[in-house]
């Protein structure tokens, strides 16, 4: 019997070199979704004692891989998981990058947005409290004009 995730894995009861796996499995699950760049991953990792070791292209500095030593035991990332690959570690990272400057910019707009707002309604005094008609006429517009369109002819054999 296996089971459908990792997270139900009785972990107490593995033999090296599975054990190691699944402790390199736990370190990047709980690193991974925190950090924002491989600098700080690989830190995190460290605390962790494992240690990271990136695979290159031939003799040229492209990244193409990851590995991760425990001990021993030396895991590429997609043999650890398949969400652990190099892309996917990579892609993982530079959203959280993104989602945290999305973050701190949100944090710093309302403020002067708001107060931009409040200077310029004030500034026009009662020009928009004039409310606006219902889309009610867009609805019985639709409706009226519905059966006045022509059915388009289907070509083929009809069944």
């Amino acid at each position: 019997y296996y089971s459908t995730g990792k997270e139900n894995v009785k972990q107490h009861r593995l033999k090296e070199p599975d054990k190691t796996r699944y402790e390199i499995y736990d370190g990047l699950k709980a690193s991974v979704p925190i950090c924002r760049d491989w600098k700080q991953l690989v830190r995190e990792l460290d605390k962790a004692g494992i240690k990271t070791e990136f695979k290159t292209k031939g003799n040229t500095t492209t990244i193409e891989g990851v590995r991760f030593k425990k001990g021993e035991y030396t895991f590429n990332g997609s043999k650890v998981d398949r969400m652990f690959s190099y892309s996917k570690i990579d892609y993982q990272l530079k959203r959280n990058a993104r989602q945290s400057m999305q973050q701190e910019q949100a944090q710093s707009i309302p403020i002067t947005v708001q107060t931009g707002v409040e200077t310029i309604m004030s500034g026009l005094g009662g020009l928009f409290d004039i409310r606006p008609a219902s889309g009610n006429n867009d609805d019985q517009e639709y409706l009226y004009r519905q059966p006045k369109k022509k059915k388009k002819r289907k070509y083929g054999r009809q069944m």
